[in-house]
């Protein structure tokens, strides 16, 4: 079996954060011998590549070199639209480059799976053409942004399967029109080098002080991962705790977060882009990993800290009550709400049992839920065979 994946961007190496779990999915797949063709754009120095047996990636350019904003910029393409000019007139480029890039690979091919709407777009005018069957998977950010434009919404529907990881998508897009029987709920699994280690080697290796209690964030500086909230919680709490905040990521927010942290920047720790395979020593070196976002689905960064055995502080979203229950896994805070994050960012920085009790609990629910990147094959390699 052939499966022609769309995406618009994949991992441009094998540690790469960039969507790294379209790439692990992509390997587990092969690793089944199913023979996957990866089409996606183009990165300054990416190039077409083989990975291992029966998976090949396809690039594609769209823009003058250099000049590329549409992705592997922080918070991809809806955020680059959203903020710059040049994003939104390259949009067209992107959608024809990617058409004729996808036009050899999607005919030799079984089925064609899409990953994230806009490149569903692509996918449905190759389904007409060659008459394939097409799946679309919804990712992380991706739910507003469908829900709220007519045309994503008619490519959903004309789909032949759609892929979710939490019912709060799968009610919004059936609240869309989606038929509710074409939909499969798919969770994203976790690579298995996301486990418990030792919190001593870890700092030792990363250079981390041995014994402050750590606060981490991981993710995109841009709004909808709403950093700014946390340093704001954070920074009260650092001198009284004597912890530090590590803020791992690159966005445009770098700056204001700087700022706010101008008085406490002995406290504060950017490490920038972090490749994918050292994420595992970041989550065993830190005490306390949050994320205040905004919009996500299951966000993969925390799957990967519960799985390392790390206490999590996130967003209470309707999404992630598939895998937490608030106050037995993890703690959850309402959107915005900073008293309670700080609430939460003091009990767990103050209550080493608590911490203790939620990251075990974490890691037994990865465990129990069998969250594992082939299992997550297995179960679209079924889909694949209804679709054949």
């Amino acid at each position: 079996m052939k499966i022609c994946f769309l995406t618009t961007s994949f991992p441009r190496n094998e540690s790469d954060t960039y969507v790294p779990f379209v790439g692990r999915l992509a390997k587990n797949l092969a690793a089944k011998n199913i023979g996957v063709d990866v089409v996606t754009s183009s990165d300054s120095g990416s190039r077409d590549e083989v990975w291992g047996s029966g998976l090949r990636v396809h690039r594609f350019s769209y823009f003058f070199p250099g000049m590329q904003l549409l992705t592997y910029k922080p918070g991809g393409a809806p955020e680059q639209i959203k903020k710059k000019l040049l994003a939104k007139l390259q949009l067209p480029f992107f959608i024809l480059a990617f058409i004729l890039k996808s036009l050899k690979t999607a005919k030799s091919c079984d089925v064609i799976h899409a990953h994230w709407t806009l490149s569903g777009l692509v996918g449905l005018i190759l389904k007409k053409l060659y008459r394939k069957p097409l799946i679309v998977t919804i990712r992380e950010g991706d739910i507003n942004s469908v829900v709220n434009n007519p045309l994503l919404v008619f490519v959903l529907k004309k789909a032949d399967r759609v892929i979710i990881n939490n019912d709060e998508y799968k009610n919004r897009i059936i609240s869309a029109g989606v038929n509710p029987l074409k939909i499969s709920k798919i969770l994203n699994g976790v690579d298995a080098v996301f486990k418990p280690s030792p919190k001593i080697k870890a700092r030792k290796e990363l250079g981390l002080p041995g014994k402050k209690k750590l606060i981490l964030f991981a993710g995109s500086l841009i709004s909808r991962k709403n950093p700014e909230i946390l340093v704001d919680c954070a920074r009260e709490l650092l001198e009284k705790y004597g912890a530090v905040l590590v803020m791992i990521g690159e966005g445009p927010m770098k700056a204001e977060l700087e700022n706010k942290m101008r008085e406490h920047k002995d406290r504060l720790i950017f490490p920038g882009r972090v490749p994918s395979d050292r994420m595992p020593l970041w989550f065993n070196a830190t005490d306390i990993f949050v994320l205040p976002t905004s919009a996500d689905g299951i966000p993969n960064v925390v799957t990967e800290a519960m799985s390392c055995g790390t206490a999590v502080v996130c967003t209470d979203l309707e999404s992630v009550h598939e895998l937490i229950k608030d106050g037995e896994n993890a703690l959850l805070f309402r959107l915005n709400d900073k008293p309670r994050l700080t609430e939460n960012l003091e009990l767990l920085l103050r209550n080493s049992k608590l911490r203790e009790r939620l990251a075990k609990n974490a890691r037994k629910t990865i465990i129990r839920r069998k969250l594992t990147w082939e299992n997550c094959a297995r179960q679209h390699i079924e889909i694949y065979k209804q679709l054949v």
